[in-house]
């Protein structure tokens, strides 16, 4: 077994452990520096004015976050994509982009658009002309009204809403 240790000799506890430590050159006290402090304040001002400003523009970021996704999606469309599914997302796009800025756009709609167009942008080689038709209804549907595919927003029979 090893012998206790005797903290009797050792200087690092002794009188002169707590004595001041003198400050160093430049810093006057504890805390921060005025410099610094000038500094995270203008920070908090510019991003305060930054937050007002998304605030106040928050539909023309958000349409452009929609035309980059919309160029992103059209962009790598397959080739066995019919050219009647392209021309009704193309559509829909317009209709949804209209609506956007109209306000009449359907927020929880939107954001199922926006995570099947990101799902798509993401990986393009797996886009099917099921998902093209999947997304233009959910554009349609975003859009506030019936698609320019029977009327009904592209929906069968069945789900059709009735007036009853």
């Amino acid at each position: 077994m090893s012998e206790p240790t005797s903290f009797a000799n050792d200087s690092s506890t002794g009188p002169e452990a707590f004595e001041p430590q003198p400050v160093p050159a430049g810093k006057s006290g504890p805390g921060c520096s005025r410099l610094l402090l000038i500094g995270c304040g203008l920070l908090l001002v510019l991003l305060g004015i930054g937050a007002v400003l998304l605030v106040a523009n928050g539909d023309k970021v958000l349409g452009w976050m929609f035309g980059v996704l919309e160029n992103q999606v059209l962009a790598t469309l397959p080739d066995d994509v019919p050219a009647a599914d392209r021309e009704r997302l193309e559509r829909a796009f317009d209709r949804a982009e209209t609506a956007l800025h109209e306000g009449r756009l359907d927020p929880a709609k939107l954001q199922q658009a926006q995570g099947k167009m990101t799902g798509m942008a993401r990986d393009p080689e797996s886009i099917t002309a099921e998902d093209v038709r999947e997304l233009a209804e959910l554009l349609e549907a975003a859009a506030g009204g019936a698609g320019e595919s029977g009327g009904n927003g592209g929906e069968s029979p069945a789900e059709a809403p009735t007036d009853g």
